[in-house]
């Protein structure tokens, strides 16, 4: 029948073909990035970043695309606090607090991208502040993706980081319990009752 024909001939064929199709897109990119990569040689932390990129192993690649993505978070919230504020009482946040958590974001995960062991601490009190935004808002998922983020941090980085240390393993602990109270006691709209009821009266 033609449903066989479609399922034996046809679907095996556009998966080939999106498979070579992916594959060029792949190749056409790592091209940009050997290209572009000289000019930023001046700038360490970008240069890891085209390493890892090109040449990297899946646990490095993996690092660096978490570090860049906590930076690029971070510039986004920064934003969201100055130029949209009303934007952030949809996750019961305070225009400040955005601001000044996305900047703590950017910061941690360039901290990251120059070295791990020192901005580590540093990205666990993002995701602990990510968790607990997640938590207090209906985005209740971010909760299992800020958790999952600072864990493969520290699996794919686990041969670089001094783990075998209490006092470091206690200080990663301590900035990611920071900021989830930083979240949960300073950022928190209802909390502090400046909610848009808390106005009326």
């Amino acid at each position: 029948s033609s449903f066989r024909f479609e399922v034996r001939i046809v679907w095996p064929l556009c998966l080939q073909a999106r498979a070579r199709s992916m594959e060029g897109v792949v190749a056409k990119v790592f091209e940009i990035l050997t290209i572009a990569r000289p000019h930023f040689k001046w700038l360490p932390v970008a240069d890891k970043c085209f390493a890892a990129a090109l040449s990297g192993t899946t646990e490095e690649r993996s690092s660096v695309a978490a570090a860049l993505m906590t930076v690029a978070a971070g510039a986004a919230h920064a934003l969201q606090g100055v130029a949209a504020p009303s934007t952030c009482g949809q996750m019961n946040v305070q225009p400040w607090f955005m601001t000044c958590a996305g900047l703590w974001m950017l910061g941690s995960g360039c901290a990251f991208l120059w070295n791990e062991v020192v901005g580590l601490p540093f990205m666990a009190a993002s995701m602990g502040g990510a968790t607990a935004t997640a938590a207090l808002s209906p985005a209740k998922p971010g909760v299992f993706f800020s958790s999952a983020t600072l864990g493969a941090v520290v699996y794919c980085n686990k041969d670089k980081l001094p783990l075998d240390n209490p006092m470091y393993i206690l200080l990663v602990v301590g900035m990611w319990a920071y900021g989830i109270w930083g979240r949960a006691f300073l950022g928190n709209k209802k909390l502090r009752g400046d909610d848009s009821s808390a106005k009326k009266d």
